[in-house]
């Protein structure tokens, strides 16, 4: 497999040009799209409609990056019947022969492959493209598009266009260059999946594609027609592993409310819980404090072992919550159940450890000696 190089970062400027494809002497096609990668970008585009196929057929490709063209040589000519569509079109969204030759011919041969992907490794090089694309980084306003190996979760080859379909493009035809099979590896982009770019993936023999952006209804019809595996909304916060939320006491415990009322409630019983921490802290604090050196390692050990205890004692009592119905586990556990059966249940307790901890503070505190502070 043939090695390959992320390219350098991109100055910040967007630019855009229209690009000029010709296939022996002949104009295929012009679309609007970034001015960088131009060989790769025609390959690209000739091996999705379909004109070229054959490595060993290409002659050579020739970029004139003054003219916006690029012109390809290949021993391998167009099908009989096939309408260049050689006219100027938006940014990445050419309409090519190969939406319109799929729409009037019948169903191509469904792709077949043995690879297998693992979730966490899709997840990861959709995360690498999205922070590794050069051009994109820089504030640039591009699409990327990546190539992965099944069983690795590293990218082998990164492209990036103002046009997703270019993007994708660039990144085949690159690979069609290289040599580099992709039957059995992954394409990533950064734009949502059309049908027109599950087609790209089925014409490139690409059996996956990965998007952190949504389906359409017919790319998704076309793709399981085509036996093309389509992965969307691939965020690294889906991860189960780094899957990374805010909640509140009140969504934890009851589940989320989005009524006034349940506002309320959660506005209230977040308030106690932080209140309820603050006079604990201080009533430790005021305690630790007072105490002898000799006392203060005592204590100070001995709320870890304390830790530990409660830790041990919390499994032990959810391994035996089936079989704890007396003594005292079995009125912790009622005591829990009570709690987490209703917002007011745990709003009482709460206010009641606040109120006891607060007067505790204010013991300890109304004729504590005020020291002036040392140098």
């Amino acid at each position: 497999m043939a090695v390959i190089e992320y390219r350098a970062a991109a100055p910040r400027t967007t630019a855009e040009r229209p690009i000029r494809i010709f296939l022996n002497e002949v104009p295929v096609a012009v679309s609007q799209g970034s001015p960088f990668g131009l060989s790769e970008l025609a390959v690209g585009y000739l091996l999705s409609e379909g004109l070229i196929a054959d490595r060993d057929s290409l002659v050579e490709v020739v970029e004139v990056p003054e003219e916006a063209a690029v012109y390809v040589a290949s021993g391998e000519r167009a099908e009989e019947g096939y309408v260049p569509l050689h006219r100027v079109t938006s940014a990445g969204c050419a309409q090519s022969a190969l939406l319109r030759d799929a729409r009037r011919a019948g169903e191509p041969r469904a792709l077949e492959s043995a690879a297998r992907f693992d979730a966490d490794d899709l997840l990861a090089c959709m995360e690498e493209l999205c922070e590794r694309s050069p051009r994109r980084n820089t504030g640039a306003c591009v699409h990327g598009c990546g190539l992965g190996a099944a069983g690795s979760d590293e990218l082998l080859l990164v492209r990036e266009d103002i046009g997703r379909h270019n993007a994708m493009d660039k990144l085949v035809g690159q690979a069609w260059l290289d040599r580099v099979d992709v039957r059995d590896k992954a394409l990533f982009i950064t734009g949502r999946i059309s049908c027109e770019m599950a087609l790209k993936a089925h014409r490139a023999g690409c059996p996956v594609l990965v998007s952190c952006k949504s389906a359409t209804d017919e790319a998704v019809s076309r793709a399981e027609a085509l036996g093309v595996t389509l992965v969307e909304w691939a965020c690294i916060y889906l991860r189960g592993t780094v899957r990374i939320g805010f909640y509140s006491i009140f969504a934890l415990v009851y589940g989320e409310d989005a009524s006034v009322p349940g506002q309320l409630r959660s506005l209230l019983l977040n308030f106690l819980w932080c209140g309820s921490m603050v006079f604990v802290g201080s009533f430790l604090s005021l305690i630790y404090w007072r105490l002898s050196k000799f006392w203060r390692w005592v204590v100070s050990l001995g709320m870890g072992a304390a830790a530990l205890l409660l830790l041990n004692a919390a499994i032990i009592l959810l391994l035996n919550a089936s079989k704890a119905s007396a003594g005292f586990l079995g009125w912790l556990l009622s005591f829990i159940r009570w709690l987490g059966e209703a917002p007011l249940n745990l709003i009482v307790f709460l206010a009641g450890i606040a109120a006891a901890f607060a007067i505790f503070d204010w013991l300890l505190t109304r004729r504590a000696p005020i020291t002036a502070a040392t140098a």
